[in-house]
């Protein structure tokens, strides 16, 4: 194993284990319909924070692009920038979600 991967690892499981210890503890205080329906508001407000922030960081960047694209006639970067959102999405996939 590579010595960066075992380190990442550790600092996961070193900041996930009070959320992981929480959940245990509520698993075995409440019924398991209650957990099911704990759990599944979990996931729905943290899915609603993450579309807002991409949501935010998405209008940050297309505000800045129109206006140093503007700003320095640089149009071309309208095309641009998708070309590079597919090239992260595609390295994304091939690199870190199959990596075998």
């Amino acid at each position: 194993m590579h010595r960066a991967l075992s380190c990442g690892m550790a600092s996961f499981i070193r900041i996930h284990w009070p959320v992981r210890r929480l959940l245990f503890w509520l698993r075995h205080r409440l019924s398991p319909k209650q957990f099911f329906i704990f759990c599944s508001a979990l996931v729905g407000l943290s899915a609603g924070a993450v579309a807002v922030a991409m949501k935010f960081f998405t209008h940050k960047i297309a505000h800045f692009v129109e206006a140093y694209s503007e700003s320095h006639h640089l149009f071309w970067l309208f095309s641009f920038l998708p070309l590079v959102g597919i090239f992260l999405t595609v390295v994304y996939i091939k690199k870190i979600l199959k990596p075998s």
